[in-house]
């Protein structure tokens, strides 16, 4: 565990400078860097209303597959609070202040992980984008030879698997596989 005062001076684009102080607490699970870290604000600054996970608690820094991304790119800690959490605390400056968030936001759990995974995939729908997740949990040769979800007529390998084959370089089969029952179960 880390825990401290998180020092944040950031600016992005030609939106305001910011420079302020967070408390933070970072929880490294077991497998690091396999498992993501776990990172809370401890000061009380962050309302439970601003992109938090599941019980309000730990602060949602993005859609899984690029937080794992990340870590993929760099396992250094620094790195991946740099990359993850100084864009969330600066959003959550402005959230703070009422103002508009300055880096966009997608929608809270499966709904905003279906919405990135469209734009993403290029997918019309969210059932296509779960399929897509589960051809993913597929390996690849096998989804090769399915339908492609986009409805196009033609097989995966002929049509949107370029689009899928960059996730697979960030997860394993099995955990797509266990995303899609996870998706499938929110989205029923």
């Amino acid at each position: 565990m880390i825990a401290g005062l998180f020092h944040l001076d950031a600016v992005f684009g030609n939106h305001k400078h910011v420079v302020t102080d967070f408390g933070i607490r970072v929880e490294l699970r077991e497998g690091y860097p396999v498992s993501l870290p776990v990172v809370y604000e401890t000061c009380g600054r962050i309302p439970k209303t601003f992109h938090k996970n599941a019980g309000g608690q730990s602060l949602c820094l993005g859609v899984p597959v690029l937080l794992y991304r990340q870590l993929k790119l760099s396992p250094s800690v620094l790195d991946y609070l740099k990359a993850c959490l100084v864009p969330y605390l600066y959003q959550a400056v402005f959230f703070e202040r009422g103002d508009p968030l300055p880096l966009g936001e997608i929608a809270h759990g499966s709904d905003g992980v279906l919405d990135f995974y469209a734009l993403e995939l290029h997918m019309p729908s969210h059932a296509a984008v779960i399929r897509c997740i589960q051809l993913l949990g597929m390996p690849r040769l096998t989804a090769y030879e399915e339908p492609c979800p986009c409805n196009s007529g033609r097989l995966l390998r002929q049509c949107h698997s370029h689009f899928l084959d960059k996730f697979r370089e960030y997860q394993s089969e099995a955990w797509f596989r266990r995303r899609s029952r996870q998706l499938v179960t929110s989205a029923g």
